[in-house]
């Protein structure tokens, strides 16, 4: 049986397991550069906090075990996924394609996301992935993604849309300037 929690303020701080989980995962499946720098679950209960009218998280059991994680964005147009990771002996059950729609279904179709350039096996199946689900490669709009931190580098990526997502300028602006503090505020 496949079940799904959201995790959001105030009651985030009492799911301590599922965020050591989600912490696990988080730092595995993605690289520094395309990470926040949370290294214990109250970095992510603090974000939450201070972030609670968009910030979301939402994980996803399988047989009663954590198996994985969307975090995402609300936006009034549409949403923003900023990470999905599923346990890695757990992508054969199709649970990825389960928390994409519960996601679609439940809070928006409409939506952004970035994957990194088709150059390694993996970045080419993550791309399939997501067309397979209905989402287009928009590869034809420059984009880079602001570092997470100063001391990390800007990451060249892609974005893919689901549903009615037009990442015009504005768009891509005020998804920097809200996710990515960029520019920093100075």
């Amino acid at each position: 049986m496949t079940k799904f929690n959201h995790l959001s303020a105030p009651n985030h701080r009492s799911s301590i397991p599922a965020l050591q989980s989600i912490l696990s995962l988080y730092i595995d499946a993605f690289p520094a550069d395309e990470r926040r720098e949370w290294t214990v679950t109250d970095d992510i209960c603090d974000f939450i906090d201070s972030h609670a009218d968009r910030f979301h998280i939402i994980t996803i059991e399988h047989e009663d075990r954590f198996a994985g994680f969307v975090t995402y964005w609300d936006f009034s147009s549409h949403i923003y996924i900023e990470h999905l990771a599923i346990i890695e002996e757990m992508r054969s059950h199709s649970l990825g394609s389960q928390l994409l729609r519960h996601l679609i279904d439940t809070i928006s179709p409409d939506i952004l996301l970035e994957v990194e350039h088709p150059t390694t096996p993996e970045a080419v199946r993550r791309i399939t992935f997501y067309r397979h689900r209905g989402f287009t490669l928009r590869d034809d709009i420059p984009y880079i993604q602001p570092p997470y931190s100063p001391r990390l580098s800007p990451t060249p990526l892609i974005l893919m849309t689901h549903g009615n997502v037009s990442p015009d300028d504005d768009l891509i602006a005020t998804l920097k300037r809200i996710v990515y503090d960029y520019p920093p505020a100075k």
